[in-house]
């Protein structure tokens, strides 16, 4: 009985390491994803359509993104906030009704020092759909729109992109030569 306690103690406990290193592995790909969203998206032009896009994406009204960017907030900073809220509200709809809601909870978390991982945990839910949010919303930033597809031209196999073909010549007749005879 004591070697099964202690089998069940030591899962429990790797277990535990495990969620922990897992918790903040996702918290450094979410600080990554902050850092590219800051280095990719900088200067103050776009600056209200900005904005637009991100209170759009994230259902609040555009007045507290330019108001959480006045306050010294980064784009990166901004968006997880936004996404973390957006999370928060989809998993408790009944204490969260609408992200902004959600969004006052996690400022006041962030404000007394509380790390994203921290929160999350704290609040029931993971950092992995918060990242990917992130990660659209800074695609979003950026204006990225996906080239139009390009359209085969119609013709039948080997015709892509290739002049209509000539005939190709038949091979040429074989010339006899002379055989050399030794003599």
């Amino acid at each position: 009985m004591n070697k099964i306690v202690t089998w069940v103690g030591v899962f429990l406990l790797a277990s535990g390491f495990m969620a922990t290193a897992w918790a903040e592995e996702d918290e450094k790909d979410l600080l990554k994803e902050q850092k590219q969203t800051d280095h990719e998206i900088f200067g103050p032009g776009q600056e209200s359509e900005r904005a637009g896009r991100l209170a759009q994406k994230f259902e609040v009204d555009p007045a507290v993104v330019r108001e959480m960017r006045g306050k010294g907030n980064g784009w990166g900073e901004v968006s997880i906030q936004l996404a973390m809220a957006a999370e928060l509200s989809r998993r408790e709809p009944g204490a969260y009704p609408t992200t902004a809601g959600a969004l006052a909870r996690v400022r006041t978390l962030r404000a007394e020092g509380r790390g994203y991982g921290e929160i999350s945990k704290e609040q029931g839910f993971k950092l992995g759909p918060v990242i990917r949010e992130v990660h659209r919303a800074r695609t979003d930033l950026k204006g990225f729109e996906k080239p139009a597809k390009l359209e085969r031209p119609t013709g039948g196999m080997g015709s892509f992109n290739r002049p209509d073909r000539l005939d190709r010549p038949g091979k040429p007749e074989r010339i006899d030569r002379p055989s050399r005879l030794k003599e």
